[in-house]
């Protein structure tokens, strides 16, 4: 038998054998899934005592009424909001919280999570209105609590990085940028920030 011959039957024989070694392992991992998901998904409730609820410390916050429509709006419904519980569950799959929680739990599960992304929105938009309307102080806390509760708005760091920017603390805009950096994932923060530095007074 020529050489080559040889040769390419035995990479057609070396090729069958990975694809079919990749086709039993792709059936692998599929039969673990479906058999996580099977067992994740009977109908009991597991306890829920060990989640982290954030608790909004109203009085803490600077409220300010009667200033613009805007921020009436805002604060009203940061009041409603802090009578709901609000839980940080990104980054967890339906199937682990199935697991972990019980699939009788997971609609309960889902609002928790709702609202936090609410929580995360209306504090962005808070701090970017208070800013809009001098309240610069208070702008930087709201958006530094937003930042402590993990989120990742553009609109939280922006308005964060103009403020230390016109209050000439260029080294905490820069201290946003590792934060920022970590924080993104659909959204490029590190550059929305950088995009603040680089404006025009």
């Amino acid at each position: 038998m020529p050489a080559l011959l040889f040769c390419i039957l035995v990479f057609i024989v070396f090729l069958k054998y990975k694809l079919s070694k990749v086709e039993t392992e792709e059936s692998q991992q599929l039969d673990d899934y479906l058999r996580l998901e099977r067992k994740a998904s009977l109908p009991i409730r597991k306890s829920l005592k060990n989640l982290s609820f954030i608790e909004l410390p109203l009085d803490e916050l600077p409220f300010h009424p009667n200033q613009s429509t805007k921020l009436d709006k805002i604060e009203n419904q940061m009041k409603e909001l802090s009578k709901e519980k609000i839980c940080n569950l990104s980054g967890t799959t339906n199937t682990e919280l199935k697991l972990r929680y019980g699939a009788g739990n997971l609609d309960e599960l889902s609002e928790y999570d709702e609202n936090f992304a609410k929580l995360l929105r209306l504090l962005a938009d808070w701090s970017e209105e208070l800013y809009n309307l001098g309240f610069d102080e208070d702008a930087v806390m709201i958006a530094t609590t937003a930042i402590n509760y993990q989120s990742d708005v553009k609109k939280t760091f922006t308005t964060l990085a103009r403020i230390y920017k016109k209050q000439n603390q260029i080294e905490k805009v820069y201290e946003l940028l590792p934060i920022a950096e970590e924080r993104s994932h659909t959204i490029d923060l590190k550059k929305a920030v950088y995009d603040v530095i680089n404006e025009y007074e």
